[in-house]
């Protein structure tokens, strides 16, 4: 395969990376896919699909060993260096004393050359003339030069800033930063950023977009599509699959797993043609089924079947025959095609105080970690947010928005966690507070879903509380069995929702609530949004959430810009 140079797409695939051949998994109450088949080649990216909860991190993590299949193989040569990085960065233990420098170079094998190179050049600077130590240093640097270590540096600077987290875009990251003095979503960056600059075989992604910006996502695929690695990518976000992906794996509701060379939309006008057979046969099947059984019913009420023997033999042989229409419509691939969407009814968020006034105000806020870095400086900024109002907050990674709002969720709670140096964010108390961040869930580890949002209601209610989970994307089908333990990540963070809009806030507080949420239950949550008569606070960066949220007034950061749109709803 020709390697890729001066940043030019690769136009050719190479040796296999990974296979899946015959793969099942069975969660506790159905099973997510069987008989997945497809192959991962150097130079090719394979990206995974289907809707939250599907079994898309399932199917990673069969790659990287965290998991193992019921039935069929994950091949992957002992040979092949992979890395990973999980939807959930919690996974991934990181020493928050490493810099950025360190962290990256251990990544490709640098950090450990790079260190026993520099010993043997003390060695020589020390006056050591021995044959074997000049024979160690040629060898070490051959190694070196190979990892690429002459032009790392380089390299990670381009990364950083296609990520948006360059010393020229945050003002203070740069290679010899500490991880633990950059925010959570900035380190979530720098994990995707370490697996990139890694060079490994396999680049294992779950769901990378969902931590980026337009820019970066852009970016991310133009990078992506340079690479002569293996690259599987688990995402929702079709428009990056179709700009760098040239091989879809879908992972249907129904359990099927559909695969195509090409690219998402060619795959997707031939999946809709194949689907849209698939059912008319069945429909076909189905309405042959349904006149064979009206009139067996009729016949049997009539009670013809008791007539005679051959009246019998007659019913024995209808019912023998729909027995088996029955089993040939259920194996039928648009039978299983459980495209059908149960009816969702609309809730809203209600707030639970009527004589509270939800108002915040924010005056004159700043915030510096460790003293030094200014993380949030709005001290030029007075704005009050009233009820029934929705306050949008934007800027880059690392401007200061998360931590915005863990000032404000901290004032409400009183407990003096996350303080700020200066200014204050002024509210009535006893405001109930719904809270929701990417690394916020507030969700116990384990325990059953609906118990979860049945007991967060304020008076127990059955009906309510399944009309709130279906509203955030959960099936109604074995709905009181499901545990927190065995959902994915996406659909925490639509339980997280759910829990949110049970406990009735006067305030709402999201941080990118629209991140790892499938597209219906998005335009949900924004109706019930604009619906709301209490206070919201909503940090976004989805132009397309933005634009469908009836948003009163946006604040910008880092420089606290604040832009009127209206007045009141």
């Amino acid at each position: 395969m020709a390697k890729i140079e001066n940043g030019k797409e690769r136009t050719s695939v190479g040796s296999e990376v990974l296979s899946f051949s015959g793969v099942s998994f069975v969660s506790y109450d159905k099973v997510l896919f069987n008989d997945v088949n497809f192959k991962v080649h150097k130079g090719e990216i394979v990206s995974v699909v289907g809707e939250s909860g599907c079994g898309k991190s399932v199917l990673l993590q069969l790659v990287t060993g965290r998991l193992q299949p019921d039935e069929g193989q994950v091949n992957i040569n002992n040979k092949t260096t992979i890395s990973y990085v999980p939807q959930n960065i919690e996974q991934i233990k990181v020493d928050k004393k490493t810099t950025i420098r360190d962290y990256y170079y251990a990544a490709r094998g640098l950090l450990d050359i790079n260190r026993r190179k520099e010993e043997l050049e003390s060695q020589m600077a020390g006056g050591s003339s021995d044959p074997g130590t000049l024979d160690k240093y040629g060898r070490v640097l051959g190694e070196y030069e190979q990892l690429g270590g002459y032009t790392a540096d380089s390299e990670i600077e381009q990364i950083l800033e296609g990520l948006k987290i360059s010393k020229r875009i945050s003002g203070h990251i740069d290679l010899g930063t500490k991880i633990g003095e950059v925010s959570s979503g900035q380190q979530t960056r720098l994990l995707i950023g370490r697996a990139l600059f890694s060079a490994s075989d396999l680049l294992v992604l779950d769901d990378p977009t969902s931590h980026l910006d337009v820019e970066s996502v852009d970016w991310l695929a133009g990078f992506l599509k340079t690479r002569d690695q293996g690259v599987l990518i688990a995402t929702q976000n079709i428009s990056f699959a179709e700009n760098c992906a040239n091989r879809i794996v879908e992972i249907t509701s129904f359990g099927r797993v559909i695969t195509f060379q090409g690219k998402y939309s060619e795959y997707a006008v031939k999946r809709d043609s194949i689907l849209a057979a698939e059912r008319k046969a069945a429909d076909a099947a189905m309405e042959k089924y349904q006149k064979l059984e009206a009139t067996f019913l009729k016949f049997k009420g009539a009670g013809y079947f008791r007539r005679s023997r051959d009246f019998a033999q007659v019913g024995a042989a209808m019912q023998t025959r729909l027995e088996r229409m029955r089993n040939e419509l259920d194996d039928m691939p648009g039978t299983r095609d459980v495209y059908r969407q149960e009816k969702i009814k609309n809730q809203s968020f209600l707030p639970s105080h009527e004589g509270i006034n939800p108002a915040v105000h924010i005056a004159g806020i700043t915030k510096s970690y460790d003293g030094r870095h200014m993380a949030l400086d709005l001290k030029h900024v007075d704005l009050t947010v009233k009820r029934g109002q929705i306050l949008v907050i934007g800027g880059n990674n690392g401007s200061g928005k998360s931590t915005l709002m863990r000032i404000i969720e901290d004032s409400t709670t009183g407990k003096n966690r996350f303080t700020p140096d200066s200014g204050e964010i002024i509210m009535e108390s006893g405001l109930t507070v719904g809270y929701n961040a990417p690394d916020r869930l507030d969700l116990p580890r384990e325990g059953n879903i609906f118990e979860l949002i049945l007991n967060s209601l304020p008076r127990k209610n059955e009906a309510q509380a399944t009309g709130i989970l279906t509203f955030f994307g959960f099936s109604n089908q074995n709905l009181r069995l499901r545990t927190i333990e065995t959902i994915s990540s996406g659909e925490k963070k639509q339980l997280s929702l759910a829990r949110i809009m049970a406990q009735q806030p006067d305030l709402i507080l999201l941080d990118e609530p629209s991140d790892n949420l499938k597209a219906d239950v998005a335009e949900r949550l924004v109706r019930a949004l604009n619906e709301f008569e209490g206070t919201a606070i909503v940090i976004a960066h989805d132009p397309e959430f933005i634009k469908k949220l009836d948003v009163d007034m946006e604040l910008e950061l880092p420089h606290g810009k604040v832009r009127i749109i209206r007045n009141s709803r």
